[in-house]
């Protein structure tokens, strides 16, 4: 049993036996799995982190408490957690649930593209101009106007 008052917890944030809790630093000189599904012995090639699971979350809980801070949680979501859900990369407002940016599997290389100047090339890796669209056939942009706002 470890002793909670060693390491400046109270009885009421005890966390499970099992947890193991460090009150400093922790430096990893090596690569990282995280997750269920890792083993021992994985190749972990050129990745310092690998995420390991069925379900890939990454959770960001801000937990600032003055009025006036910022404190909207975020999530990393990599693909539907239902069976024949989608495949994509997410970023979620936690707070609203609601998915910002959705990438799904499969979108053809250079689909979005931001260059270093902050031209933005939609199926190009050299945008010309500030938004600068590729199609190989009769590229356009549609805008529409969805009455959501009367």
């Amino acid at each position: 049993s470890h002793d909670i008052r060693r390491r400046g917890m109270t009885p009421s944030s005890r966390v499970l036996e099992s947890s193991i809790v460090h009150a400093d630093d922790v430096i990893i000189d090596g690569s990282l799995c995280v997750g269920n599904d890792c083993y021992n012995g994985l190749a972990f090639g050129f990745d310092t982190i690998v995420l390991m699971e069925n379900n890939l979350r990454i959770f960001f809980d801000d937990t600032s408490t003055i009025q006036n801070y910022p404190r909207n949680d975020w999530r990393i979501i990599c693909n539907d957690s239902t069976d024949g859900g989608g495949n994509y990369f997410a970023i979620e407002d936690a707070t609203e649930v609601s998915n910002i940016l959705v990438l799904e599997a499969g979108a053809p290389d250079n689909s979005i593209y931001v260059d270093n100047y902050g031209d933005v090339g939609i199926n190009t890796s050299n945008p010309y101009y500030e938004l600068h669209i590729v199609d190989g056939d009769s590229p356009c942009v549609r805008l529409d106007q969805d009455g959501s706002y009367g």
